[in-house]
Formats: C-alpha cells, structure tokens, sequence
C-alpha cells in the first residue's frame, strides 16, 4: 500500500477519494489540467514551478519515507563510498532539508546483517 494511502486511511477519506484519483501517478507523469490538486512529498511539490505548496499534512497522518544505503562487500572504493553515506547524517545538509520540505529523522538499527 502506498504510504499516501495510509495517510488518506488514518484520515478517514479512502472512500472518498478513490473516484478523484487519477490512478496514483505523481503529478510528475500527469499531463496539465489532468489533476487539480496534488498530495505528495513536499520535495516533489516544491520542485515544481506549476505547483503551489500549501503546507505539510497533519502529524497524525505522516508517513515518513525511510530510506537506506549499503556499500557493496568488493567495492573498489568502499571508504568513498561510505564517506557519501555518512554526509547526509551530518550538518552541511540542513539547508537542503529544510529548502525541500524535509526533516531528518533518527532511526535506531536493530540488526546488522
């Protein structure tokens, strides 16, 4: 289940909006005039100049997009690799977040494979 339809579940408006879906594309693979509004990451909203951002939804219904990152065990480069891991969990990128619509979040890892 994609997590836009966990957030329209906590909302309480599945029902209702499966007639004004347009089949879960982003408004990325819609043509203009296809759609009149938009929910999705604030980063895709915000880099799109025919789009408005009106705003975050409320926290009950956020569903974060976790994402991770591995180095290959005979990568020829495993340290570079690793140091571009390690850069967005440190202070430099802020900005960035911030100008996208996005917040870090701290995961705790519960098994090392």
């Amino acid at each position: 289940m994609p997590a836009i339809n966990k957030a329209f579940e906590r909302l309480g408006i599945v029902e209702e909006l499966k007639a004004k879906n347009v089949d879960g594309r982003s408004r990325t693979a819609l043509a203009p005039g296809e759609a009149e509004l938009n929910i999705s990451f604030a980063s895709e909203i915000l880099s799109k100049k025919d789009l408005v951002f009106l705003g975050l939804l409320p926290a009950e219904v956020q569903v974060p997009a976790i994402m991770s990152a591995g180095v290959c065990a005979d990568a020829s480069d495993a340290k570079s690799a690793e140091a571009l891991i390690q850069f967005p969990r440190g202070p430099a990128i802020e900005p960035a977040l911030r100008a996208n619509g996005m917040q870090r979040w701290t995961i705790r890892m519960v098994a090392k494979w």
